[in-house]
């Protein structure tokens, strides 16, 4: 039976990338090779790999198991599961070992019953964003003692099974940091074992599209620092860890607190942080009341780790952040302020009163096609429609769709110049388009707007019939904008019914027009709607816009449309899986049978 198992995960990654790893563990010496096994775990199925042919011939065991397409964090798991050794290590396709000793240091040390987790130190081998044309693509290895992540980690099977540590398949990003805060917060210090040689044995590759090294949004990012959080908590609470439990919820409002002072995030983070506060305001409040000696280490503990976070943010975004709070008395100030009221009665959705068509409109640039296929197909298993209309950048649809969607190239359009104050916005100018409907489709009185990031997952054809009389749009508020009753609606986007009529003939539109190419907006074509029509839009019940990843629009009491907002890979959970393998013939049939 092999002592060490090498769990290595495999997706869309090309064999030379992974190539490397396999042979530089072959040219591990004085290695007794009967002892370790890989385990490659193909993410996905259907890749085209010969694994038989690219295994052959190396002089250790190999065993490949394939699963459906589930994310790195399932995969990692599939392998901890068949995994038989004493220990295990995960390890991405593109690592290496970086000494043809470097095996053989860490087997020497293996055998050893005083330790459930050893780690070394490793090499950060990353891609950098050079300036000079002769420099440009340059690799920099920097020495790395992160405990964040698994990478340069063994861990003892019988200890990750003990305390039931695995890999959380809801968080896309974080997982690893979320599996290595559990793990070494359960596992005593005095279990955890530094392997000291004199040259770092393994490399981490940073590619250049790693979400580590480049995170694609402060949003996302804020997101993925949440979610990990509220999930270690959870974790701590349900495990009677108290202190650990107190000490999370602590460092979840000083986080997310820092990165609210980081100005782009400011839209996106706020509504989290309320909603965290509230969900633990009993411990909240436990921890304002603690020993202040306690309280400022783990203020210096957030305020370093956050620091790391804004320096990543400004090296691959050149985003500036706040320098950090200045002390406890501005944090219970602002908590002081988190008194939100939400007070718009959202009216109930009645049916039987419109008998025009139904039409719905989707927007997106040529990156987001597959999505927006893969919403159409959740609203037509559910619903009724007349007309979809996919708003894109090609003159034909690059993919199988039915007659009832018409595509309509809107690449060239004029009415939102390249040069204007939103067009490079973080959402792209496709979202600007909404404030065009009223004049595209002059034979429409109404349309449904959706997302490209929606899911439908029951008939919504009720939305039609709302009585929208007295009403530009009808859509889901924020709460979080509304700090009084008084304060006027405010709707997300993701799912909005517009009366196209009422918006033409009061030249709303026009006025949205002219906001969004003078005035530089957080949301754009939301901001500048929810302004525009303020006072004359209909609230609807978060059960037709629930966001679960954000929270922007509350909790429902009916998940009629799931909006995975603020949630870049949205496509690797189960529902957006099951729709986006669904035919075309077998979704259309059902709709002429019923």
């Amino acid at each position: 039976m092999p002592i060490l198992d090498i769990i290595v995960t495999h997706y869309n990654e090309p064999w030379n990338v992974g190539k490397k790893f396999f042979d530089m563990l072959a040219m591990q010496r004085t290695v007794d090779f009967s002892s370790i096994r890989v385990i490659l775990v193909q993410d996905g199925k259907e890749d085209g790999f010969a694994w038989g042919q690219l295994m052959n011939g190396y002089p250790y065991q190999i065993k490949v198991v394939s699963i459906d397409h589930a994310g790195p964090a399932a995969a990692r798991n599939a392998g901890l599961k068949i995994a038989t050794a004493d220990w295990v290590m995960f390890c991405d396709f593109d690592d290496m070992f970086s000494d043809v000793a470097s095996l053989c240091a860490i087997m020497q040390v293996l055998p050893t019953d005083d330790a459930d987790i050893i780690w070394m130190k490793s090499y950060r081998e990353e891609r950098v964003r050079a300036t000079k044309q002769d420099i440009k693509g340059v690799f920099l290895n920097c020495l790395s003692e992160n405990f964040q992540y698994t990478f340069g980690k063994m861990y003892r099977r019988s200890a990750l099974y003990e305390h039931n540590i695995q890999f959380n398949t809801n968080l896309p990003y974080e997982y690893e940091n979320a599996f290595n805060h559990l793990a070494l917060t359960v596992i005593p210090p005095f279990r955890v074992l530094q392997l000291t040689v004199g040259f770092i044995p393994y490399v981490k590759t940073l590619r250049k599209d790693s979400y580590t090294t480049n995170p694609h949004t402060v949003n996302e990012r804020i997101n993925a620092m949440y979610w990990r959080d509220v999930y270690l908590t959870n974790e701590y609470r349900s495990r009677g860890l108290q202190n650990a439990y107190k000490d999370m919820v602590a460092e979840t409002v000083f986080d997310m607190y820092y990165m609210l002072n980081t100005k782009p995030a400011i839209r996106a983070l706020r509504p989290l942080t309320i909603s965290f506060t509230r969900y633990y305001e009993e411990n909240c409040e436990a921890f304002w009341q603690m020993n202040p000696s306690n309280l400022e280490v783990i203020m210096d503990n957030c305020i370093n780790k956050m620091l790391g976070t804004v320096q990543n943010l400004y090296n691959y975004n050149s985003i500036e952040a706040e320098p950090p709070f200045d002390g406890l008395e501005k944090v219970q100030a602002w908590l002081n302020d988190l008194d939100v009221d939400t007070d718009h009665d959202p009216q109930p959705v009645q049916a039987g009163k419109y008998t025009g068509p139904r039409v719905v409109i989707y927007c997106g640039t040529y990156n987001t096609y597959l999505n927006m296929l893969t919403s159409a197909k959740s609203l037509l298993s559910h619903t009724q429609v007349d007309k979809i209309y996919f708003l894109t950048e090609d003159d034909v649809f690059p993919y199988e769709i039915p007659d009832i969607i018409e595509n309509i190239n809107v690449k060239n359009q004029e009415i939102f110049p390249a040069d204007g104050p939103n067009y490079n916005n973080v959402w792209s100018y496709m979202c600007m388009m909404r404030a065009a409907f009223p004049s595209m489709f002059p034979q429409y009185t109404r349309a449904l707007s959706l997302d490209i990031d929606i899911i439908v997952n029951e008939d919504i054809g009720q939305l039609w019939d709302l009585d929208l009389t007295d009403y530009y749009f009808a859509g889901v508020p924020e709460p979080c904008r509304q700090k009084t009753s008084e304060d006027p609606v405010y709707c997300n986007f993701g799912v909005i019914m517009m009366n196209l009529e009422k918006i033409r003939n009061d030249e709303k539109d026009l006025e949205v027009m002219k906001m969004l190419n003078t005035s530089r907006l957080g949301c754009p074509e939301q901001d500048a709607f929810n302004k525009v029509c303020a006072h004359h839009i209909l609230a609807l019940p978060p059960d037709y816009n629930y966001t679960p990843f954000s929270h922007i629009t509350g909790e429902p009491e009916h998940e009629i449309i799931t909006h995975y907002a603020g949630l870049k890979y949205w496509k690797h959970f189960r529902p957006v899986r099951e729709y986006a393998g669904k035919e075309w013939n077998e979704i259309m049939n059902r709709r002429i049978q019923e």
